[in-house]
């Protein structure tokens, strides 16, 4: 979540410095500026909330920048507490960002939107206990749809958001561990009576289910422990089930953006350990399979825009790591563990790219090789190359980490792209399953 207050300071310090000449986002006077404008000071003068963000968006772009104010020390520390309490009294709806007109759309924007800051650790610590048990009331009330950002209207996509930011919002670490253990238990099965209704869709009407955001909640290992064996299957085999119904796509057929994101969630869920082991013994090759065809590239999962990279991508680098753990690749039979471990071998040597669309790019096959390093560095996974695949592994092992410079890379000798690539190798060379694969005068000079 830093990231996302980041990345909205960020391009707020840029228009600022662009448009507005003498605004400095980098001082504790524009710190100090946000807090008034969030407040909705009465002095607050037309121009300073439209320097903020607008005469109506000037409440969320302030609340939205003021944990990453706390975070960066730009607020000074006798304000954390009236900023944090001030973001509570929006996601409880006591202030509102728009007071003369109660039911205008943006007070349930920003009530939505300030639940979701309360992931900062910052600004959680920023409340005293008394008012961090008010903040997970509140998140309750909304998880459990007894508080609305929208009252009358029973599931419309405010709301939506709303609950899934509050549950979101509640299974993370510095507010979780503030949970009895029975409240825990409470928000397991929450999340579990959420992601079995219809993939989590509150609305079952819609065409295009949402992200499995309850599922991707639910399988994090704090939570997934709160279910019973039989709860943790029927998980586990809900994620198989969707991602088989994915695999019936045609492949390489550009998608809608949200089932590539869906698809893309439910990868890294079932490569999770606790989620494979979790499956019926007769379903994990299955499961492992369905790993290594997204990892082969048998199915590729692509979008229309090109630019889409990480979406393209991420299926075959969550796949792939996947199959690197022991439980999941022991699950391969053994043509296609076979299979796997020769898959590693050429991305190792950069045989293939992790993009279809735009295999040229050094960024990603440099990715690739990476991760392909990574896979060669189980011995399980060695083990199974061929003798002279054995030792075409090593010696391109050798390879990288002879670049004493780390510029640059066997594929493509541009300074700076080995992004580790050298450390990484030199650090697989120590195995002695992987010297013992070199022949001896490399062997000597590896040592």
């Amino acid at each position: 979540m830093h990231t996302l207050w980041r990345s909205q300071f960020d391009m707020m310090k840029d228009y600022l410095s662009t448009s507005m000449p003498g605004a400095s986002p980098d001082s504790t006077e524009w710190a100090l500026l946000v807090l008034k404008v969030a407040k909705q000071d009465i002095d607050l003068k037309p121009e300073e909330a439209k320097r903020v963000g607008g005469a109506i968006g000037g409440v969320k772009s302030a609340i939205g920048q003021l944990p990453f104010l706390i975070d960066s020390g730009l607020l000074p520390e006798a304000y954390h507490g009236e900023a944090a309490r001030l973001i509570l009294s929006y996601a409880a709806q006591q202030m509102r960002a728009i007071p003369a007109r109660p039911n205008h759309e943006e007070n349930a924007n920003v009530a939505a939107y300030a639940i979701l800051l309360f992931q900062s650790p910052g600004l959680a610590a920023a409340l005293s206990r008394e008012e961090r048990e008010r903040l997970i009331d509140v998140l309750w009330r909304y998880a459990r749809q007894q508080m609305k950002a929208t009252p009358g209207k029973e599931m419309s996509e405010i709301n939506e958001r709303a609950i899934m930011n509050a549950l979101d919002t509640l299974e993370h670490p510095h507010i979780f561990n503030e949970l009895s253990r029975e409240a825990r238990g409470d928000l397991a099965a929450l999340l579990l009576r959420y992601a079995t209704d219809g993939m989590g869709a509150i609305d079952s009407s819609k065409s295009e289910p949402p992200r499995p955001l309850w599922l991707m909640s639910l399988t994090r290992g704090h939570l997934f422990r709160f279910l019973s064996t039989e709860e943790r299957q029927a998980v586990a085999l809900k994620v198989l089930s969707l991602i088989k119904g994915g695999s019936a796509m045609p492949s390489g057929e550009p998608i809608s953006l949200p089932r590539v994101v869906r698809i893309r969630d439910l990868i890294f869920m079932l490569s999770r350990e606790h989620v494979f082991k979790a499956l019926p013994a007769e379903n994990r090759m299955e499961a492992a399979s369905s790993l290594l065809r997204y990892a082969s590239l048998q199915i590729c999962v692509t979008v229309l825009d090109p630019d889409e990279v990480r979406l393209r991508i991420d299926p075959v680098v969550f796949a792939l790591g996947g199959l690197a753990k022991q439980v999941i690749f022991g699950a391969l039979g053994k043509d296609a563990a076979r299979e796997a471990a020769l898959l590693f071998l050429r991305y190792a040597k950069g045989e293939i790219s992790l993009d279809s669309r735009r295999p040229e790019k050094p960024d990603t096959q440099i990715k690739g090789i990476k991760i392909g390093i990574e896979g060669l560095s189980r011995e399980y996974i060695f083990e199974l190359l061929p003798s002279a695949g054995q030792r075409d592994a090593a010696i391109w092992i050798m390879k990288y980490a002879n670049r004493v410079n780390a510029t640059g890379s066997p594929h493509f000798p541009v300074e700076d792209l080995t992004g580790g690539i050298v450390t990484r190798s030199r650090r697989v060379l120590k195995r002695k399953f992987i010297l013992a694969a070199l022949p001896e005068d490399l062997r000597r000079q590896a040592a």
